[in-house]
């Protein structure tokens, strides 16, 4: 059941909620219902964990209210807005409208969640209406955002677009862009049983010690990628990863958003194939897969680590032609990407793990999973099997 919570006051925090913590870095939530507070935790185990609340920061708070959003939304026609950087992604910087309160908070405007970010100082405040699950995705943004950039103040990390799994006690790591293979790689391995899903888009890797940390995102699955895997959708309304379980339950899976994409928590997509979940492994082996026809099934092969340098240095987390602006966010944490430090850490990479390219072809996916994670020219110095 969702609460309402109007009766709160507009500023202030109750001191309660959880802890998350990623790595590093940790960051108190106040979700503002128990549907969403089951949600999240649902979404981001394991890859974060939940403590017992105490009075730390950052802090996030969800107010639900529908006189509150309604007082914002008069606030946003009246005010002077303009764009202000929220979300760094893979591919894009992604912004909202904007504006300066009197008491220096700093409001955006949500309109593809449903919601509204208020800043003051480490505090975030978001704000919806009652039974706006939308709002959720606005709050794990949130949530990850913080995490991540805390995660990455640590001299060591790297922020990989990738995908990723562990099979034995190693991570196959694929990395790519958009439409390179990766989820639907990712799919096969996972359906062959012998491996569990730590990623399927963002990798943090702590260079020195070589271990990866998966970030939970939501799939959204290709309408090719679901064909080739029906299991992905079975049983499951298409929105299912905006839903606890037992929303899940309470809904007919093919009601009235037959027809909508598919889209998935990671747990779920793990789940509806048979696999199981990992929060972090030490990388074994980092794979570079490409879509081709010039070959029937797949054939992996040895990258010399010049070449593999610079396919890793364009798999960077968020990178692009020139730096990003910082986002609202990064200013609550402090930290700022140092591009150079960045290409340092990939050459470090690179040349401390096998490195592979690996050509599908058009029946790449007929039951050769087990053969190509056998195939893999995995660093078993410790671990794998």
């Amino acid at each position: 059941m969702v609460q309402n919570n109007e009766s709160r006051p507009a500023t202030g925090f109750a001191r309660g909620g959880v802890v998350y913590r990623f790595c590093e870095a940790a960051i108190a939530v106040e979700p503002g219902d128990e549907g969403s507070e089951r949600w999240l935790r649902e979404f981001v185990t394991p890859w974060f964990t939940a403590e017992a609340a105490r009075d730390t920061d950052p802090r996030v708070r969800v107010v639900t209210s529908a006189a509150r959003f309604a007082e914002l939304a008069t606030r946003q026609a009246r005010s002077a807005v303009r764009p202000i950087p929220c979300f760094s992604l893979a591919s894009a910087l992604v912004s909202y409208p904007g504006w300066d309160e009197p008491d220096g908070a700093r409001v955006i405007a949500d309109g593809e969640y449903g919601c509204y970010y208020r800043v003051l100082g480490r505090e975030i405040e978001i704000l919806a209406r009652p039974q706006n699950r939308l709002a959720r995705v606005g709050l794990l943004r949130v949530l990850r955002e913080l995490a991540t950039l805390g995660a990455l103040a640590a001299p060591e990390m790297l922020d990989l677009h990738a995908a990723a799994c562990v099979y034995g006690d190693l991570a196959v790591v694929l990395v790519g862009g958009k439409r390179a293979g990766k989820t639907t790689l990712l799919a096969h391995l996972l359906s062959s049983g012998e491996a569990a899903l730590l990623t399927n888009d963002r990798l943090l890797v702590e260079t020195g010690s070589r271990r990866a940390f998966g970030v939970p995102v939501l799939v959204p699955v290709r309408e090719d990628t679901e064909r080739r895997f029906p299991a992905l959708g079975h049983g499951l309304p298409r929105q299912a990863g905006l839903l606890h379980a037992d929303e899940r339950a309470q809904r007919d899976a093919a009601g009235a958003e037959a027809g909508a994409r598919l889209v998935l928590s990671p747990a779920q997509f793990a789940g509806q194939l048979g696999a199981a979940t990992a929060a972090s492994a030490r990388v074994g082996v980092i794979v570079f897969p490409e879509i081709s026809s010039s070959v029937s099934v797949w054939s992996l092969h040895p990258l010399p680590r010049d070449e593999g340098v610079v396919r890793l240095c364009r798999g960077l987390y968020a990178n692009g032609p020139g730096p990003r602006e910082p986002t609202i966010f990064q200013s609550v944490t402090g930290r700022a990407a140092d591009p150079a430090a960045r290409m340092r850490l990939a050459q470090q990479l690179a040349g401390e793990v096998p490195l592979a390219t690996c050509l599908l072809g058009p029946n790449a996916y007929r039951g050769q999973a087990r053969a190509w994670l056998r195939a893999l020219p995995l660093d078993k110095a410790d671990g794998g099997p």
